[in-house]
């Protein structure tokens, strides 16, 4: 994250690239209602949650958001990718 780390190297403090990294991760969320016609926005945000909290582990669309079902994550996931907000590897 470019800003972030403009921050940091203005301010000398990581609790401000921290805090530009928080309201990224804010307008993000705030942007799925864009997606709410071709995803469950709750979905979404789970989705994305429980991307971020595992980055660098091996993840299971079953793990991915509770009460929705296999295609539902899926399509979540597919439109984080889409949006380049995620990557599969």
């Amino acid at each position: 994250m470019p800003e972030a780390v403009k921050e940091y190297m203005h301010s000398e403090k990581i609790r401000s690239a921290f805090e530009v990294q928080k309201y990224l991760l804010f307008t993000f969320r705030q942007d799925f209602s864009k997606y709410a016609g071709r995803s469950d926005k709750k979905c979404l945000d789970d989705v994305f949650i429980s991307v971020v909290k595992n980055i660098g582990n091996q993840i299971k669309y079953t793990k991915l958001s509770e009460g929705y079902t296999i295609p539902t994550i899926k399509k979540s996931f597919e439109l984080l990718t889409d949006a380049k907000l995620i990557s599969k590897i």
